[in-house]
């Protein structure tokens, strides 16, 4: 944004912000209408709404035309005022009070808060009522300019919004502790984060009223302003809307990772596979269960493939035993090795125990196991690749 003026780089920042409002409360809404319907769900929505319309209005097309259009100086100041002050504010700390509060004290978390919005509101109105009429261009509208009633208003709203910024830090640090879900936990810290940065802005426009006598000085730090103003709105979005995505990330991350483990097995599964084929509990490629279940299967396959190998690995060698990366190359050196010769001797296919229930998995006692299995399967994959490359050039050197 190199190439745009001041205002339209605000413009199109606040308006990025303000859509990614507008889609929070989307989904939110969905969500009601889907019968996700609480009073938490309720103060959500009007969370991402107030601050939706403030973004909007913050927008200076926006604002200057909004005004000329009712023909009311600095109203649209008024709106993004209430709207990103004391009704956002209220709105988190009904919402962080609803998501740790006993059901019967639904009632009390929510009537206090606003009755003490509704006093506020009604002062930051009379202030601006009070305030002279000329139309404060958004630019320098924090900036001491010897009108006393703007100053006073403007103080007056930095303290509100300040208040509820650090009662919201408060809080969610403190639920922090009592939350659940690890997901609820990771929300909790970004609102405090968010709300933190917020309150980097009202000291920056609090010094601005404060430090008139700077000159220019007052007027740099206002620019960069609108930046701060979008991280720490964009970190608030992220921590109230992460308890509702969270989980589905952690299940696609958890499908990856399964993934991942799945294929680190490949290349021991199908040397084992090749060497004897009755290990395979169904046909190699036939589509059968989730991934989590493909990864058991596989699994599975290969613990009966090294039983197939016993008599060609050392008395001592076992996956069991591997704990160091050195023990961990070992197993899969011997395992090579056994392969091979096996593949020289050609002996009858020893008998296969009997594979468990198809719906049961590896038992919690055995991540052990499992972990050092998947770091020998990794060293195996490995070492197979070395004497591959060593072969190759092996059959090179004649040739040079």
């Amino acid at each position: 944004m190199s190439g745009l003026s001041a205002a339209a780089q605000v413009d199109v920042l606040y308006g990025v912000v303000a859509v990614l409002c507008g889609l929070c409360a989307l989904h939110r809404g969905s969500r009601m209408l889907a019968g996700h319907t609480s009073a938490a769900s309720v103060a959500l929505l009007l969370s991402f709404l107030f601050k939706g319309a403030a973004f909007t209005f913050s927008t200076p097309a926006i604002y200057l035309a909004f005004d000329r259009a009712v023909g009311v100086p600095n109203l649209a100041r008024l709106i993004i005022d209430l709207c990103s002050g004391v009704a956002w504010s209220t709105a988190i700390l009904i919402l962080l009070s609803l998501w740790c509060a006993e059901p019967g004290e639904v009632r009390e978390h929510i009537r206090r808060p606003i009755l003490i919005a509704l006093v506020a509101g009604a002062a930051m109105v009379v202030l601006w009522i009070r305030a002279p009429d000329p139309e404060t261009p958004i630019p320098t509208y924090t900036v001491f300019n010897g009108a006393v009633g703007h100053a006073a208003y403007m103080l007056y709203f930095l303290v509100t919004l300040s208040c509820g910024l650090i009662q919201v830090a408060k809080r969610s640090l403190r639920y922090v502790r009592l939350a659940g879900p690890p997901w609820l936990r990771c929300g909790l810290v970004l609102a405090a984060c968010g709300a933190l940065t917020h309150l980097t802005i009202c000291v920056l426009r609090a010094l601005s009223i404060f430090g008139a006598s700077l000159g220019p000085v007052t007027r740099s730090w206002q620019i960069i302003s609108p930046d701060i103003l979008s991280v720490g709105t964009s970190i608030m979005l992220a921590g109230l809307t992460i308890p509702s995505w969270g989980p589905a990330l952690s299940r696609r991350l958890g499908q990856v990772r399964t993934f991942r483990r799945y294929r680190r097995l490949g290349r021991l599964w199908t040397d084992l596979y090749a060497s004897n084929p009755a290990i395979a509990l169904s046909p190699p490629g036939q589509a059968v269960g989730t991934v989590d279940y493909k990864l058991y299967r596989r699994i599975v396959e290969i613990q009966d493939g090294l039983v197939t190998l016993r008599p060609y690995l050392p008395p001592v060698a076992s996956v069991r035993a591997a704990a160091q990366p050195s023990a961990d190359m070992r197993s899969a050196r011997e395992i090579l090795e056994a392969l091979r010769a096996r593949s020289a001797a050609l002996p009858e296919p020893a008998a296969l125990p009997e594979p468990g229930p198809a719906g049961t998995h590896p038992e919690v006692d055995h991540e052990t196991e499992l972990s050092a299995l998947f770091r020998v399967s990794a060293d195996y994959a490995r070492l197979t690749r070395r004497h591959q490359i060593l072969g190759y050039l092996g059959r090179l050197a004649p040739i040079g």
